[in-house]
């Protein structure tokens, strides 16, 4: 299944450091190799980690499955600015009311906050980079 590139402003979009495909081109769907424009994409892989049932921290595109049942787990974001618009997505694999945690690196903020805890029974949540100095909810 391909990918359909989109640029917000209208134009051709980025591909590494030079302009790639013009919008509503296709790109497929895991070829990552230079698909880190400038702000448009950064990554276009998305990979599922075992389960984590202790503190992990998490690389760029990953769903990061989570076990709770031992207590609370905290899962680092990376640098926000090394990674604008990638997207991170948590998925508590367990039941319990125990705290799945998404936690900042350095000085970044998660949602503005130096951390946010997630309880919910199998609850999920994506954040996505600012490329600044925040990870922002986006589901």
């Amino acid at each position: 299944m391909p990918l359909r590139l989109n640029n917000l402003d209208g134009g051709p979009v980025r591909v590494g450091n030079k302009l790639g495909p013009e919008e509503g081109s296709e790109a497929p769907l895991g070829d990552s190799t230079d698909w880190w424009g400038e702000g448009y994409i950064k990554d276009v892989r998305r990979v599922i980690t075992g389960v984590k049932v202790a503190g992990y921290t998490a690389n760029a595109g990953e769903v990061v499955r989570v076990d709770t049942s031992g207590g609370l787990v905290a899962i680092t974001l990376p640098l926000a600015a090394s990674y604008p618009g990638a997207t991170i997505t948590l998925k508590k694999t367990t039941t319990d009311s125990n705290s799945m945690q998404a936690a900042r690196s350095g000085s970044d903020t998660v949602e503005g906050a130096t951390s946010v805890n997630h309880t919910g029974s199998r609850e999920y949540a994506t954040y996505i980079s600012d490329g600044v100095s925040d990870w922002m909810r986006a589901a």
